[in-house]
């Protein structure tokens, strides 16, 4: 399995540190109940400071979906995923987490190091840029609370990063402390996306808003940027990408890049 992690900010002193693990099918056991299939993993994880000092644990079950006999070869081929998000202070930690298949009894262990960024106050600044299996609107009956909802939206990680052609690589990220524009009481900015390969780059794109494959929403003291941007001709070929985004604020003249 894989662990990722992405971050956003609450305060100058507390950020909200998502962490997503993936699970993919083929690596685990499903258990026949009456004709129906199902997987299952028990998690448990333990955080702890640079000093050694426990931030925190978390103990959880992924279940996966159910597959009938006839849907199980094509159940084994998906993944199942799982997030939690704790408050965590600005600082560097690591996380030990333990998986173990319950229908095999296999067990699986990782040890992930990361640091939770140090927000400043007035400073124009982004969350992590996050690759998006899904991003999906929600309205305001929805529940916003729960795995993978950001503020007004539901973004599912894409954890291992690896995509095929044809597929969308989709990208999320909020801005924090764009100055606003007098004339219109609202955010001014110019949102950038190039990909790069070999140090060469191989596509740019400038965000508008305005079409079906972008979104820059300034609703109340949010604000999302997201792009889907279509995998085919040179972003079709094998191999390792750079994403960057570049976010220009217009009005301070301010710049961030967030990769």
């Amino acid at each position: 399995f894989s662990v990722r992690t992405d971050f956003f900010r609450m305060s100058s002193e507390s950020v909200a540190s998502s962490f997503t693990m993936q699970f993919d099918h083929s690596d685990l056991s499903f258990k026949n109940q009456g004709g129906v299939y199902s997987g299952q993993v028990n998690i448990y994880a333990r955080l702890t400071g640079l000093s050694g000092r426990r931030a925190g644990n978390f103990e959880d079950i992924v279940q996966t979906a159910r597959y009938t006999e006839d849907l199980l070869k094509d159940g084994q081929a998906q993944r199942s995923i799982y997030q939690k998000n704790i408050a965590l202070p600005p600082g560097r930690y690591k996380i030990d987490v333990v998986a173990r298949d319950t229908v095999s009894g296999k067990s699986g262990i990782l040890h992930h190091s990361f640091e939770v960024p140090r927000y400043q106050d007035k400073a124009l600044a982004t969350s992590t840029l996050i690759l998006a299996l899904s991003i999906e609107p929600l309205d305001n009956r929805t529940i916003s609370a729960g795995q993978f909802i950001i503020g007004r939206y539901k973004v599912k990680p894409h954890v291992s990063g690896v995509y095929k052609p044809g597929q969308n690589l989709a990208l999320f990220f909020q801005v924090y402390d764009a100055e606003m524009d007098q004339s219109t009481l609202q955010p001014a900015l110019k949102v950038e996306y190039t990909v790069s390969k070999d140090g060469q780059e191989i596509y740019h794109a400038v965000e508008d808003g305005k079409t079906k494959m972008g979104i820059i929403d300034m609703k109340g003291q949010q604000l999302v940027v997201a792009r889907a941007i279509p995998l085919q001709d040179k972003l079709a070929e094998p191999g390792s990408y750079i994403v960057t985004a570049k976010i220009t604020d217009l009005v301070s003249q301010k710049v961030v890049t967030p990769q």
